[in-house]
C-alpha cells in the first residue's frame, strides 16, 4: 500500500510537471503567434504609405514628362518641370528613409517584395528625365546618378546622404539620385555596362562624368562646380 502510494504520488509530479510544460509551451507559442501577427501589422502600416508615396511620385513624374514632350525648352517649361523634379527629389528621399526605416524592423509583407524595384523604375525614370531637362533647358540644372550595392556599403549611405544636402542646399538645381545595382532589372545591369560600374560607390555626374569612390559634401560640390558653375552652391 505504502510503495502504491508513493507510486502514485511520483506519477501525480511527473504529470503536473508535463502540464507545465506543456502550458509553458503553449503560452511561449502564442506571444511569438502574436508577436509575428502583430510585426505583420506594423509592417503593413509603414509599407502602405511608401507604396502610395511611390505611386504619387509616379503619377507626378509622368505628369511632367508629358509636359516636357509637349513644350520642352521654352521659358515656360523648363521652370515648371525644374520646380517639379525638385519636389520629386525631396520625396524620393523622404521614400528611401521610410522604406530603410520600415526594412530594419519587422520583415516585410510579401506582397511588398518588389517594393524595392518599384523604387528602382522610379528613380531611373526620374533620372531620365532631369538629363532630358539638362538638355533641353540650357544645363541650368545638373544630374548625379550613384550607383550602390544591395551589400553593405557605408560609404554608400553617407554619399546618399552627403547628396541630399547639396541639393538642397542648392535649391534643387543638383538633382541627385542613388540606383541599387543588385536588383534584377535590365536597365541597371545596362547601365552598369555603359558606365563601367566596378567599385562602389560611383557617381555620375551629367550622364558623362564618372567619379569613383567616397566624396564628402565639399568634395561633391567641388566636382560639381566643375561641370556647372553658376549654381549658388558654387558661390558660397
Amino acid at each position: 500500500m505504502e510503495r502504491r502510494a508513493k507510486r502514485k504520488a511520483v506519477n501525480h509530479v511527473l504529470v503536473s510537471r508535463k502540464t507545465k510544460l506543456l502550458v509553458s509551451i503553449l503560452i511561449v507559442a502564442i506571444i511569438i503567434g502574436l508577436s509575428f501577427i502583430f510585426g505583420y501589422i506594423a509592417a503593413e502600416l509603414k509599407v502602405s504609405p511608401i507604396i502610395n508615396s511611390i505611386n504619387q511620385d509616379q503619377a507626378n513624374l509622368e505628369s511632367l514628362i508629358l509636359t516636357a514632350s509637349i513644350s520642352s525648352n521654352s521659358s515656360f517649361s523648363c521652370p515648371l518641370i525644374q520646380a517639379g523634379l525638385g519636389t520629386v527629389s525631396q520625396e524620393l528621399s523622404n521614400i528611401y528613409s521610410e522604406l530603410s526605416g520600415a526594412k530594419s524592423g519587422y520583415p516585410l509583407p510579401p506582397q511588398y517584395a518588389n517594393i524595392g524595384i518599384q523604387l528602382a523604375y522610379l528613380r531611373l525614370n526620374y533620372w531620365i528625365l532631369s538629363n532630358k531637362i539638362y538638355a533641353d533647358c540650357g544645363h541650368s540644372i545638373e544630374t548625379a546618378l550613384m550607383f550602390y550595392p544591395n551589400s553593405v556599403c557605408i560609404d554608400c549611405g553617407e554619399e546618399g546622404q552627403e547628396l541630399a544636402v547639396v541639393s538642397q542646399e542648392s535649391n534643387y538645381t543638383f538633382l541627385p539620385t542613388v540606383i541599387e545595382t543588385g536588383l534584377n532589372i535590365n536597365e541597371v545591369y545596362a547601365l552598369q555596362k555603359v558606365y563601367n560600374i566596378t567599385t562602389y560607390p560611383t557617381l555620375v555626374i551629367d550622364g558623362k562624368y564618372i567619379i569613383k569612390g567616397y566624396l564628402t559634401t565639399s568634395q561633391i560640390i567641388k566636382d560639381a562646380c566643375k561641370y556647372l558653375d553658376n549654381m549658388s552652391i558654387c558661390n558660397s
